[in-house]
Formats: structure tokens, C-alpha cells, sequence
């Protein structure tokens, strides 16, 4: 996975299966990673629900609670992407504070903004 400016998405995909990853352990050293792979998950979640996909989102909305937003400190499993990012953004704050770290956020904004663009509400 590759997220360049403008919030563009690049994912490699191979032959081979993806194996499920573990949860998120959050550091110091791991938050801007927890980060930049919640913007990448909702860029792709919001693709999938665009092309009415909606178990599918629901599903992984389920997955992202459990991968990231529950490390976080987040409470309950988001139903939509909206209540994901939510949860996410005061989980982060608490986070940073906690650990007394700042993960940039010009992703979030770039996201934020090409989910705007496409009627999801903030």
C-alpha cells in the first residue's frame, strides 16, 4: 500500500494470499503508522461503499475496530465511515497526548477532502 498526495491510493496486489494481520500495538513508534493505515483503510472502505458494497464496509468497519480503533482507546464498532473517523480523531488526540507525539495530518485533511467531494459529511 502506497498513499501519495492528494490522498491517491496505490495498492499492490500479488498472486500470493494476504494473511490476516494482528492488531495494532500502540507506541510512540507505532501511532503515525496507525494513522496512515486508517486513512488508507477509509479511502478504500469509502471506494467500496461508493460501488454499494455496504455489507463489505460494514464488515470491515467491524475488522477496523478491532485492528486500530480499539487499540486507540475508540469504544464501539463504527457503522458508518463517517462515526469511524469520529471515533478515530479524539481516540488519536488522546493518544498523542498520552504518548507526547504529533502525527502530521495532512493525510487526514486530504482525505477528509476527497471524501467531502464525493457527499460524505463531517
Amino acid at each position: 500500500m502506497l498513499m501519495l498526495p492528494g490522498a491517491v491510493k496505490v495498492d499492490l496486489i500479488f498472486e500470493e494470499p494476504h494473511s490476516p494481520e494482528p492488531r495494532w500495538v500502540v507506541s510512540r513508534e507505532t501511532l503515525r503508522g496507525v494513522d496512515e493505515h486508517f486513512w488508507d483503510w477509509t479511502i478504500w472502505l469509502a471506494s467500496k461503499d461508493s460501488a454499494g458494497k455496504r455489507e463489505l464496509v460494514e464488515s470491515e468497519l467491524r475488522k477496523m475496530q478491532e485492528h486500530l480503533l480499539k487499540p486507540l482507546g475508540a469504544g464501539d464498532a463504527p457503522v458508518s465511515i463517517e462515526l469511524a473517523i469520529d471515533a478515530c480523531l479524539p481516540a488519536l488526540r488522546r493518544a498523542e497526548e498520552r504518548l507526547g507525539v504529533r502525527v502530521p495530518d495532512a493525510l487526514q485533511r486530504e482525505v477528509m477532502a476527497r471524501l467531502r467531494e464525493h457527499g460524505y459529511a463531517f
